[in-house]
């Protein structure tokens, strides 16, 4: 069956993130995806709400994070544990590998507005140990097209996602993978293997201008 996943959301459990884990979970619902994967920043605090919520409306809940390493963004898929800010992207893969998760290359080179966090050329000398690369992401006005190139001449999975701060986002970007069941383990399975296509739009620049906003203004006001 062909499901659609949004492989990149983030919730408050990210400091920059304005929506609840339900707002996300609902709103993916509501926009026709089948799943979505809770990526927040070094934590998996939100996890066992969204998996709850997820079982209730037959959604598929993917369990991950992103992690942001020395040379740049990882998304981690398939495990509990967070991992700490800083770490190394090679002591990353070693430890995911050996929890049995997955690890993929987040937006590489979205330098606009993850210019603190594409790694660019940073990860070329381990790439091919990583299961795949985000080769869209709605938040990445430019380098997609770098991104879906690089997946393209290592022959390497791609994955889409919305980089969702907000619950309007959610699935601007997502991936379609082709599984036998609905269930987490079976569509990262497929996912790693390359079974699985991209799809979705940029997030338009006022929606990311107005979180932007709404982010500074959550600091400024208690």
């Amino acid at each position: 069956m062909k499901l659609a996943v949004d492989m990149h959301v983030h919730t408050l459990h990210s400091k920059d993130g304005l929506s609840s884990v339900k707002e996300i979970l609902l709103a993916a619902r509501a926009k026709g995806l089948d799943g979505v994967a809770i990526t927040d920043h070094n934590t998996t605090a939100g996890l066992d709400e969204a998996e709850r919520i997820a079982r209730k409306h037959g959604m598929v809940l993917i369990k991950g994070q992103e992690v942001r390493c020395e040379e740049g963004d990882v998304l981690v898929y398939g495990i509990d544990r967070s991992f700490p800010k800083r770490i190394k992207a090679q002591r990353l893969l070693k430890k995911v590998r050996s929890a049995g998760g997955y690890a993929f290359v987040a937006h590489p080179f979205g330098r606009l507005f993850h210019w603190k966090s594409c790694s660019g050329r940073k990860l070329f000398h381990i790439i091919r140990e990583f299961d795949g690369v985000e080769a869209f992401n709605s938040r990445s006005a430019i380098g997609n097209w770098k991104a879906l190139i690089l997946a393209m001449q290592l022959n390497m999975s791609m994955i889409a996602g919305s980089d969702a701060h907000h619950w309007k986002e959610v699935g601007n970007a997502y991936t379609v993978v082709d599984s036998p069941k609905k269930d987490a383990e079976s569509v990262l399975e497929k996912i790693a293997k390359g079974n699985c296509g991209i799809a979705g739009r940029k997030t338009p620049l006022p929606r990311i201008l107005r979180w932007y906003c709404q982010r500074v203004g959550r600091k400024i006001i208690p």
